[in-house]
């Protein structure tokens, strides 16, 4: 007795559907198989779809055999799928010079550093790090004030609270900053969140203050 089994090949560039007749106590292939097909490529009889009748199918067990294929199918989408094929950039492109110039504003601004000088390697400081001092200046500069150390006879500049600061009005604050004028301002309200998950501010509803 033989059975009409239907699989889904995707090699990589695209899906079809595999028809195969089986015997009904023979091998069926598992999903997930790495197979080899040939077959016949036809219009199906039941729908309008593409599909292939396998007439042998072999089970792939060299992985190099695989990673071949798929260098393959990388070659075949850059050649012959790709609209626009990548090309090597010139130096002096338009998009390059812009992409040196916001990196120098990086490296200027303390948020990028060199990492290996003779691997090129850099780091770059998170967001709420790279904020943290201009946004609790700002709320000091605001809600607070400091006693002189003869005030409080301690060694310490102690900071005595006299309010809060809202969100919206340190967020207004920081774009405002030569250095931080591009940034978006959900990506500073995101800043100032994650700030007061680290319990360097203390937020209220709406409310900002500094622990």
């Amino acid at each position: 007795m033989h059975i009409v089994v239907e699989y889904m090949l995707d090699d990589g560039s695209g899906e079809v559907n595999l028809v195969k007749w089986e015997e009904a106590m023979g091998n069926v292939l598992a999903l997930g198989d790495v197979v080899r097909v040939q077959g016949k490529l036809k219009r199906s009889t039941w729908s309008n779809a593409v599909e292939v009748t396998i007439s042998k199918v072999v089970l792939v067990t060299d992985p190099n055999e695989e990673v071949l294929h798929w260098m393959e199918v990388r070659h075949l989408f850059l050649t012959v799928y790709l609209s626009t094929p990548c090309e090597h950039v010139p130096n002096g492109a338009p998009r390059i010079t812009a992409f040196r110039r916001a990196f120098t504003v990086l490296r200027k601004a303390g948020l990028c550093h060199l990492e290996d000088a003779d691997n090129d390697v850099y780091c770059f400081v998170t967001l709420p790090a790279a904020l943290q001092p201009w946004i609790v200046g700002t709320v000091r500069g605001r809600s607070r004030r400091i006693l002189p150390r003869s005030a409080l006879q301690s060694d310490v500049m102690w900071i005595v609270d006299e309010g809060e600061t809202s969100v919206s009005h340190l967020v207004s604050k920081v774009v405002q900053l030569k250095l931080f004028r591009h940034l978006s301002l959900d990506w500073i309200a995101a800043a100032i969140d994650e700030l007061s998950k680290a319990n360097v501010l203390s937020a209220t509803g709406t409310q900002i203050s500094i622990k």
